[in-house]
């Protein structure tokens, strides 16, 4: 079945739609201009598709079903998956599938002397060292086109997601016993927001390791930190399929790194090699320490708690953009303006990034207020700082509160793909975002002191409230129609 569907889109340009249409970014020799591509242009989905019992109105794809990609060459995951199933016959290699999504760990100087991406996975194998080639089987695909870090869309990571799905399901059960899982590299830019978008669409349950990898200096520098990186984080999947534990993190921090859950991470240089930081949550490898400490295995266990023999592995696909907008608090915006920024925008919910107190121009609020009723627009409101408290007794951070603004204390790009995420199981139904956004730890994005607040534990004693594990995935939200 799958091996007929490959050839039969492949027949009719596998880049097609569902209707034989070009979709937006391609010609019609299929090649694919990023710059041009519009998230939110009709596109008729191509093979299986399903609905939620919670969400009857919403088509989401199937993620096992290899048509559905859109921008990756399904024939370049399907000879992929045959050549890691011909490494699987070779004693003593652990397998490795490997997918190039470009950015700063494959650029190179151009004739212009520009960087931009070039390099295959496979070229990185090779700059890497050969030693990791006799340790691991590595098979690999990648974009078709070289998309700079900052290019990168939701719909890209989607088919990442479906690719790995796909993979995964395909694969042999003696494959399957040395496989440890998928590596993909990435720009720095947008690796927090990339990784988290695949967090949130494979939970829950997924049945293997993801890591994301990128690097502050390319292969050209004299002091690069390529090599170290891929040597590391390979061997971190190593370890993880040791201790039979699977997980999704993000990282490039060389030999005085740490690794990280994605939605809980953030960039904080573009010149450091250790480049980003988790405020708030213990970080699963020290690589400087490596020696006395390989694999925080609490931590491990503190995300899989979410993992229940309730769910099963069913991805959920999410595509376009975002229906949320931030605004941050800043002196000297004239409310009116806000307010007709607020009516202009038309999305399902606005966060609010209050100053350090927790507090907002009372003036500001009320504008943003105003507006967001008007539109039936959720209003949410985070601290700056990544750990800081929603909890002063400030007056005006009351008065937020007070006009019916929800506090989140997760960091913004994780808000984001959550409030995306309900949106495909729920609809546009406010109160169960809501609840969902606020009233679980889903990929690890709250920080380690948190506890649901008392509206939700209030909700969860209700006969008929809205129901949800307090970690994990609410039980009735994956029931295919």
């Amino acid at each position: 079945m799958t091996q007929w569907a490959i050839e039969k889109v492949e027949k009719k340009q596998w880049f097609l739609d569902g209707k034989g249409n070009i979709p937006s970014g391609f010609n019609k020799k299929g090649e694919f201009d990023p710059y041009v591509y519009d998230p939110a242009a009709e596109y008729i989905m191509k093979w299986k598709t399903f609905r939620l019992q919670s969400n009857p109105h919403s088509l989401l794809e199937d993620a096992f079903d290899l048509q559905n990609v859109r921008f990756i060459n399904p024939s370049w995951i399907q000879k992929a998956l045959e050549h890691m199933e011909a490494l699987s016959e070779v004693n003593g290699k652990e397998l490795v599938c490997m997918i190039g999504t470009w950015g700063t760990i494959s650029m190179t100087e151009d004739k212009e002397w520009k960087l931009r991406p070039w390099l295959s996975p496979n070229d990185l194998l090779k700059f890497a060292g050969w030693w990791l080639s006799e340790r691991f089987g590595i098979t690999s695909f990648e974009f078709a086109t070289q998309i700079d870090s900052s290019q990168m869309e939701i719909d890209y990571v989607a088919d990442i997601v479906i690719a790995m799905s796909w993979f995964y399901e395909n694969l042999s059960n003696k494959a399957r016993n040395k496989f440890c899982w998928f590596f993909v590299t990435h720009g720095t830019d947008t690796l927090g927001q990339s990784s988290t978008f695949a967090n949130v669409m494979l939970w829950s349950n997924y049945p293997f390791s993801v890591w994301f990898v990128a690097a502050q200096k390319t292969v050209q520098d004299k002091f690069s930190d390529v090599w170290v990186n891929f040597t590391f984080w390979l061997n971190m999947l190593s370890e993880l399929r040791r201790a039979r534990r699977n997980a999704i993190f993000a990282s490039l921090w060389g030999t005085s790194g740490w690794a990280y859950m994605p939605a809980s991470s953030i960039k904080v240089s573009d010149s450091d090699v250790n480049a980003f930081d988790s405020p708030g949550k213990n970080k699963l490898m020290d690589t400087s320490n490596f020696v006395s400490q390989w694999i925080d295995g609490h931590f491990i266990d503190e995300n899989e708690k979410s993992k229940t023999v309730d769910d099963i592995f069913q991805p959920i696909i999410l595509r376009k953009h975002i229906p949320v907008s931030t605004i941050f608090a800043k002196i000297g915006i004239n409310p009116d303006i806000l307010y007709d920024h607020v009516k202009s925008i038309q999305d399902l919910a606005i966060i609010m990034v209050t100053y350090g107190a927790f507090t907002f121009s009372r003036k500001q609020v009320d504008a943003i207020v105003k507006a967001a009723k008007e539109n039936k627009a959720a209003l949410f409101a985070a601290n700056p700082f990544p750990t800081g408290s929603t909890e002063h007794l400030y007056a005006e951070a009351l008065y937020l509160k007070e006009q019916g603004i929800t506090p989140i204390h997760c960091l913004e790009h994780a808000a984001y793909a959550k409030i995306k995420w309900a949106q495909a199981v729920w609809g546009n139904d406010i109160h169960k975002i809501k609840m969902f956004l606020i009233g679980n730890n889903f990929m690890g994005e709250q920080p380690y002191i948190w506890e649901p607040p008392l509206e939700v534990v209030e909700e969860l004693a209700k006969p008929n409230g809205f129901k949800m594990r307090r970690v994990g995935q609410p039980v009735d939200s994956l029931i295919k129609m």
